[in-house]
C-alpha cells in the first residue's frame, strides 16, 4: 500500500453514527486542509506586511512608493500568475482522486512552464513602473522611487509561482502540515533579517527588499527539498519530458482560472483602502506619523488604476471547457 493510500485511510471511530458525530468526522477533514492553508496566507502575507512596516520608518516618499507598488503592479500581476497557478490545484487533484499519482508530478511541472512563461510577460510592468505610474498621474518623485523599488519585486513574482504551486501539490496529497512549518519559519526568519539588514546594519530600501526576497526564495527552497528529497515518492518521479507535451489544456485552464481570480482579486485594493483610512483615525500614526502622506498617494492611485484598469468588462471565453483528463499515459511499473 503506497504512502498516499495510507494517509486516504480514516480509522472508524465508535459506532457513533448520530449526526454529531458525523458532523465532527466532516470538520476535522476540512480543517485537517483548511487550517494549514490559512496559516500559511497569513505567514506569507505577514512577510510582505512586516517589509512593509519597516520602510515605513524611513520616510513618507519610501513608504508611499512602496505601497502604490504593492497595491498596484504586485496585485495586478499577482492575481493573474496566482490565478494561472491556481490550474495545479484542479489538476493535481484530480489525478489524485483518480488514482493516476504519477501525474501530479507532470502536471505540477506544466503548470511551472506555463506560469513562469506567463510571469516573464509581465516582466516590463515592473522595469517601467516609473513611466506606468507617471501616466497614471502619481508625483514624480513617488513614481520614480516605485520604480526602484518595482525591480526588487520581480525575483518575488517568481518565487510566488513556485511555492504556490509546489503548495497546491502538496495539498493535493493532504502534506499539509509540512506547509504550516515552512512558512511558519519563513515568517520568522524575514522579521530577523529585517531587523539585521536594515536596522543593525542600516541598508535601508535594499536591506528590506534583499530580506524579503531571502525569505520567499528559502520558501521555494524548502519546498522543493522536500517534494525532490524523496517524500513524496507517488507523485514525484522526477523531471520528464512529458511535461513539455499536451500543454493546450493547461493553458486554457490557467487563463480562465487567472483571469477569474485577477477579477476577484485585483479590485479588493480600493475596499482595503477604506478600511485602513478608518484604522488610521485610531492608532496607525502612532505607528507611522508619515501615515496621512501614504494614504493620500494610495486614495489618488485608486482612483486613476480602477478607472483604466477595472472599468473593464471581463474577458469572455468560449463554452467549451479544456480536457483536463485527456492525457492518461500508461501507469508506469
Amino acid at each position: 500500500m503506497s504512502n498516499i493510500e495510507e494517509t486516504l485511510i480514516i480509522k472508524s471511530e465508535a459506532e457513533d453514527g448520530s449526526l454529531k458525530g458525523r458532523v465532527w468526522m466532516e470538520s476535522k477533514k476540512i480543517w485537517r486542509i483548511a487550517f494549514p492553508a490559512i496559516l500559511a496566507r497569513m505567514a506569507l502575507f505577514g512577510v510582505i506586511l512586516v517589509t512593509q512596516a519597516f520602510v515605513g520608518h524611513m520616510g513618507a516618499l519610501e513608504l508611499s512608493a512602496f505601497a502604490v507598488v504593492q497595491t498596484i503592479l504586485v496585485r495586478f500581476v499577482s492575481g493573474i500568475t496566482l490565478g494561472m497557478s491556481s490550474a495545479t490545484e484542479t489538476l493535481c487533484g484530480q489525478a489524485f482522486g483518480a488514482g493516476q499519482y504519477h501525474m501530479m508530478g507532470i502536471y505540477l511541472q506544466r503548470s511551472w512552464i506555463v506560469s513562469t512563461s506567463a510571469a516573464t510577460i509581465f516582466v516590463p510592468v515592473f522595469i517601467f513602473a516609473t513611466q506606468i505610474f507617471k501616466l497614471l498621474g502619481e508625483e514624480d518623485d513617488i513614481a520614480t522611487e516605485a520604480g526602484i523599488i518595482s525591480l526588487w519585486f520581480i525575483p518575488v513574482l517568481y518565487s510566488t509561482v513556485f511555492s504556490s504551486t509546489m503548495q497546491m501539490f502538496l495539498q493535493a496529497q493532504l502534506n499539509n502540515f509540512v506547509i504550516i512549518w515552512l512558512t511558519v519559519a519563513t515568517f520568522a526568519i524575514h522579521v530577523l533579517l529585517s531587523w539585521i539588514l536594515v536596522y543593525l546594519l542600516n541598508y535601508g530600501i535594499p536591506g528590506a527588499m534583499v530580506a524579503m526576497n531571502i525569505s520567499f526564495w528559502l520558501l521555494v527552497f524548502g519546498e522543493f527539498v522536500y517534494i525532490l528529497g524523496g517524500w513524496c515518492p507517488d507523485a514525484w518521479r522526477g523531471f520528464t519530458k512529458a511535461a513539455f507535451s499536451n500543454l493546450l489544456p493547461v493553458i486554457k485552464l490557467s487563463i480562465s482560472s487567472g483571469v477569474m481570480i485577477w477579477y476577484v482579486y485585483f479590485p479588493c485594493f480600493d475596499y482595503n483602502l477604506f478600511i485602513l483610512k478608518q484604522l488610521s483615525k485610531h492608532c496607525s500614526l502612532m505607528l507611522w506619523p508619515e501615515w496621512p502622506d501614504f494614504m493620500a498617494s494610495r486614495r489618488r492611485i485608486s482612483a486613476v488604476g480602477l478607472r483604466y484598469l477595472f472599468h473593464q468588462p471581463p474577458l469572455a471565453f468560449t463554452n467549451s471547457s479544456p480536457t483536463i483528463t485527456e492525457d492518461k499515459p500508461s501507469q508506469p511499473p
